[in-house]
C-alpha cells in the first residue's frame, strides 16, 4: 500500500517510540471523502511496549499532526491483519457469488497464507482467478510480508456434460 510521506514518518516514530521491530499501515479508511479519514490500521511486530501503547501513540501523534481526532487500529499477528482485510474488501464480494473463503493458516516468516475455498468457490473454474488475482494481490497490497496465497483445498473439476466421442468425430452434449 503506497502510504503518504507525513503518514510514514509517524509510523517510523510510533516504531522507535515502541521499540518494535515493524510498525507499518496496513488499511486507511477514508470513509469515501477526500478531507477525512475514519481509521488507520497499523500492524507491529516484536515491540517492546504493548499493543495499546501504540494504539495510544499512533492516534495522539496522527491528532497532533492532523488536527482531528483519527480511530486507530493496532494488530500484532498475522492472522488478524488478514481476516481485517478479509473483512473490508474480500468476503462480500466472495459472498455474493456463493463463496466462502477461510484463511485457515500463515507462515509470516515465510509470506505464505493458506485459505480453504468452499461454497460456490468449490469446483468453480473462476477460483483460480479469485485466488490469484482478487485475494492475493489485494493481500500483498496491504500486508508487506505476504508474499503467496494458496487454497488447502484443490479446485475441483468442474463437470459441465461435455463428453468426447472422437471415433464418429462428433461432439456429443
Amino acid at each position: 500500500m503506497e502510504v503518504p510521506a507525513r503518514l510514514q514518518a509517524l509510523t517510523d516514530t510510533v516504531r522507535e517510540e515502541c521499540k518494535a521491530d515493524l510498525f507499518y499501515v496496513v488499511d486507511i479508511d477514508d470513509q469515501g471523502t477526500d478531507d477525512a479519514i475514519g481509521t488507520i490500521a497499523f500492524g507491529i511486530r516484536n515491540s517492546q511496549a504493548p499493543v495499546l501503547f501504540a494504539r495510544q501513540r499512533a492516534g495522539e501523534t496522527l491528532k497532533e499532526v492532523i488536527g482531528q481526532p483519527i480511530g486507530v487500529e493496532v494488530f500484532s499477528e498475522p492472522l488478524e491483519e488478514v481476516e481485517y482485510i478479509f473483512d473490508r474488501y474480500l468476503r462480500a464480494y466472495i459472498a455474493s457469488h456463493g463463496g466462502i473463503v477461510t484463511p485457515t493458516r500463515v507462515n509470516e516468516a515465510e509470506g505464505q497464507l493458506w485459505v480453504h475455498m468452499d461454497g460456490g468457490c468449490s469446483g468453480c473454474p473462476a477460483s483460480i482467478a479469485t485466488l490469484k488475482h482478487g485475494i492475493e494481490r489485494t493481500l500483498k497490497k496491504h500486508l508487506p510480508w505476504v508474499r503467496k496465497v494458496e487454497a488447502v483445498n484443490e479446485a475441483e473439476e468442474p463437470d459441465f456434460g461435455i463428453k468426447l466421442d472422437l471415433s464418429s468425430g462428433l461432439l456429443k452434449l
